[in-house]
């Protein structure tokens, strides 16, 4: 461990921004986000211009046949996206097993990954990480 080697920059820097990448995407937007109540909607409000912004809407849904699933609705007039997580309730949570595409935007394909947690031994407390990529 004695011979790692270090960089050193003589004046003062500030990061104003970290860029990250995997092959041809960028990553443009990733959290972890503790429900306040996991009755209410989360939504995420991508905004890319003063005249373009994308909202995406996680709804958690409980039914009586137990069965995961992902129902996504799409409002191509008011720029909605909405998740619908049936019976996301799982402690090692349950959500894509690969980026899914939300859209384009300026010609590059975004996509979401996601994953929703319940929390403790109630399904009351959720937790949720994202991350969004776009094409580079």
């Amino acid at each position: 461990m004695d011979n790692i080697k270090t960089f050193k920059v003589n004046s003062k820097v500030d990061i104003k921004k970290s860029n990250i990448y995997a092959g041809e995407y960028e990553l443009i937007d990733s959290n972890s986000i503790l429900y306040i109540d996991s009755e209410l909607p989360i939504e995420l409000e991508m905004v890319f211009t003063s005249t373009l912004k994308i909202t995406i809407r996680f709804i958690n849904i409980k039914n009586e046949t137990g069965e995961k699933k992902l129902q996504v609705d799409v409002d191509t007039e008011e720029n909605i996206i909405e998740y619908k997580c049936i019976n996301f309730d799982n402690h090692l949570g349950t959500g894509t097993s690969k980026p899914i595409e939300i859209g384009t935007v300026g010609g590059k394909k975004l996509f979401i990954h996601f994953w929703i947690y319940v929390m403790g031994n109630n399904s009351v407390t959720r937790k949720m990480e994202y991350s969004i990529w776009k094409e580079r």
